[in-house]
């Protein structure tokens, strides 16, 4: 079974998507009593994964997808430290954000911690990264004319690459306001990762931490 994990509807994205493909057995915790990541320290963000981690094995995954790019960058400056987060495989969107770094005139959106570790990262530091502290909140509560308001604020660049998965929710918006961008979503990347390197039962089973997200799930994935 794979764990998906993410501070809130931003793994919606990815389960659908496997759905779609009828390759599913999945367990996704959302860690909603957090929820937002983007705005916390490094310490609390681990502390999250941590107790997320320890309950998802519990549940019986096999391999755990961080399906939040806030919380992928602290995974990865904890491999740096040796510090272990579980006993299983992790698998986090970093890999994914990366393949987009030599694209010309490339714009990377995303949370204000992502942002500060992409400052330090030895191939991200090279690209350009826009902070949009506010938008998860906004997709989180499907407060679409905000959203609106919000994004006109802001200039983006020919090519523009989602580094928060809340982010493709919007879509339609961004889209909207920015016809001569092009976005780039990883989790694309990422589930092609998934199907070639790993065994997805196909059992037609999906289970949430919360029968919050259950219903949250229905609204944005339309089930």
């Amino acid at each position: 079974m794979i764990g998906v994990f993410d501070s809130g509807i931003g793994g919606f994205d990815f389960v659908n998507r496997l759905k779609k493909k009828e390759l599913f057995n999945i367990y996704y915790f959302a860690d909603y009593e957090n929820f937002p990541y983007g705005n916390k320290s490094h310490e609390e963000v681990l502390n999250c994964m941590q107790n997320a981690f320890q309950i998802m094995e519990m549940q019986g995954c096999s391999v755990i997808v961080i399906a939040c790019n806030t919380a992928s960058f602290v995974y990865e400056a904890q491999k740096l430290q040796q510090t272990k987060l579980s006993n299983i495989p992790i698998i986090n969107m970093l890999p994914f954000l990366k393949k987009y770094s030599d694209f010309s005139n490339v714009l990377y959106i995303s949370t204000a911690l992502s942002a500060k570790f992409a400052a330090n990262d030895s191939i991200l530091k090279n690209n350009n990264f826009l902070a949009l502290p506010m938008l998860a909140n906004f997709i989180e509560n499907q407060d679409f004319d905000e959203i609106k308001l919000y994004l006109k604020n802001f200039v983006l660049n020919k090519n523009v690459v989602y580094a928060c998965t809340h982010y493709p929710f919007a879509e339609d918006v961004f889209k909207n306001i920015f016809p001569d961008s092009l976005f780039f979503n990883p989790v694309n990347d990422l589930i092609n990762f998934m199907i070639a390197n790993f065994d997805l039962s196909a059992n037609n089973f999906l289970k949430f931490n919360s029968d919050i997200f259950f219903h949250k799930y229905k609204k944005f994935a339309k089930c």
